[in-house]
Parts: structure tokens; C-alpha cells; sequence
């Protein structure tokens, strides 16, 4: 399951997440994509994945991407990673899309909105 939350401009530190599609361009300081995972190899053996994630625009323009290896230890029944999403110059109202390929195959996206 991918969710986005944000850090919100002079709001204190929350314990839980606000999670959301659509945000405000003004109020937003931080935008965060989260995935969670179920381990299918629940204690039998820790895994390697690559991971990648790409942001796109509403016109499919590469916006962001990160690279990295990320290992599935075989005590983890599920799991929760998330990025910070940047882009040069900050956000745009527009509409977003996030692709994440694990071992170079699409496993899962979600789309987002930046509003006036």
C-alpha cells in the first residue's frame, strides 16, 4: 500500500500520521511517500531487493527518483519505508504520480495533488 503524508508549515511534530492525497501548496513543507509490505518469506530468509522510486508530473516529466538496496530481514513480518519526495524549486499545484519498482518490476504507485 503506498500513502503520502506531509510536514505541515508551523504545526507541531505529530505522533500519528495525517495521511492524505490531496495538499495544500501553501501549508506544505515536506512530502513523504510511504510503502508498506508484507514479508512472504516471514522467517524463513532474509531478501536484497533494488528499490526504486520515480516522481512524476501530470505530463509524465520525471520530477525525482531515488536509487538503493534494501534488505527484508526474515524477522519482519511487515514492514513500512517511505522517502522524502524533493523536487528542484518545490511543488507546483498539479497532479503527481509515484512509480516503485522493486528488482527493476513495477510493484506499486499512487497519485497525489498539490492545491492553490
Amino acid at each position: 500500500m503506498v500513502r503520502f503524508y506531509p510536514v505541515v508549515s508551523g504545526a507541531p511534530l505529530q505522533v500519528e500520521r495525517q495521511y492524505n492525497i490531496h495538499f495544500s501548496h501553501q501549508a506544505i513543507n515536506k512530502l513523504f511517500c510511504e510503502l508498506t509490505v508484507r514479508n512472504l518469506l516471514y522467517e524463513q530468509s532474509d531478501r536484497q531487493y533494488g528499490v526504486a522510486v520515480h516522481c512524476y508530473s501530470i505530463d509524465e516529466k520525471l520530477l525525482w527518483e531515488i536509487h538503493h538496496d534494501w534488505l527484508l530481514k526474515a524477522q519482519e513480518q511487515e514492514l513500512v519505508i517511505s522517502w522524502e519526495l524533493q523536487v528542484p524549486g518545490g511543488w507546483s499545484p498539479g497532479i503527481y504520480r509515484v512509480d516503485i519498482l522493486i528488482d527493476e518490476l513495477d510493484f506499486a504507485w499512487g497519485a497525489f495533488a498539490i492545491e492553490a
